[in-house]
This record gives C-alpha cells, structure tokens and sequence, in this order.
C-alpha cells in the first residue's frame, strides 16, 4: 500500500485543483502556439491573450493549492442539463460564424445566454429593451475592440 496516500479530505487531489491545473496546461498549450513560429506583428492580439490567459490559470492553480490545504473540500455535483443549453448557444455561434458573421452571431448568442440564464424573461417588454440595450452596447464594445483598437477582421457573413 502506497504511504503517502491519506485518507484526510484536505489533502491531495481534488476536483479545483485537478480542474486548475488542466486549465494552466490548456493555456500554456495555447501560449505555445501564439509565440512559436508566429509573425509577432499578425499574433499580437492572441499573444496577448495567451500571456493573460497563462497569468489567470496560474492564480487559480495557486488559490487551488492553497484552499486545498486549508480547507476540507466536498463533492460539488455539476447540473449539466442546466449548462446544455448554454453549450448548445456556443456551438451554433461557432457553427454559423462564417455563413452570418460574427458581430450578429455575437449579438444572438449574447441575446440567448442572457434570455436562457438571466433573472427576468424576455417576455416582459421591460427586460427585452433592457437586453436588447446591453447586447446592443456589447456589440458596440466589440467592434470598437476589434476593428478600431485591435485592427483585427472579424468574420463578415450574410450580416455585419
């Protein structure tokens, strides 16, 4: 029988840091790929977001580490069928990204995570103004970060 193993609930592995360490690694996987063999000029956008990327996935695998030697850790059950829907959204984004762009792909995936997760239905007048107002500034914020700040080309399709 192995002697390090212990049978204490704060020790060890556990479902945070197991989850944080596959973070760290999936972004250094990314941050490999944006710096080897790229035109620094072409690659600054997703070097920026590898290096940012790299820095959060190390402060959650430190905060991971920490808690698990602080704390004794439960089981926490995941409601995947709460999360379908939402997984369901990202794929349709990806999927018709080229055929209708991804400002508006951006805007009705954004419109139907609000509408599926949000506190108050679309159906009330009130809370559709107010969602068709944020989505409208977020795509807003969007396209001043990625054509005017960025000089980035986003995907154009049927729609802008």
């Amino acid at each position: 029988m192995n002697q390090n193993t212990s049978n204490h609930p704060s020790k060890g592995w556990n479902r945070e840091w197991g989850a944080s360490v596959c973070a760290l690694l999936m972004s250094a996987l990314f941050a490999f790929f944006a710096f080897y063999d790229t035109d620094p000029e072409v690659y600054q956008f997703p070097r920026i977001i590898a290096i940012v990327l790299v820095l959060l996935a190390l402060i959650q695998s430190l905060s991971a580490f920490r808690n698990s030697r602080l704390t004794d850790q439960k089981t926490i059950s995941i409601d995947w069928m709460a999360l379908l829907p939402g997984l369901i959204v990202g794929f349709l984004f990806v999927m018709s990204l080229e055929v209708v762009g991804f400002y508006t792909c951006a805007f009705l995936s954004f419109l139907a995570l609000v509408s599926l997760y949000g506190k108050r239905r679309i159906l009330d007048p009130k809370a559709l103004v107010y969602k068709l107002m944020i989505g409208g500034i977020f795509i807003l914020i969007l396209y001043g970060m990625f054509w005017k700040l960025l000089y980035v080309r986003t995907p154009t399709g049927w729609f802008f």
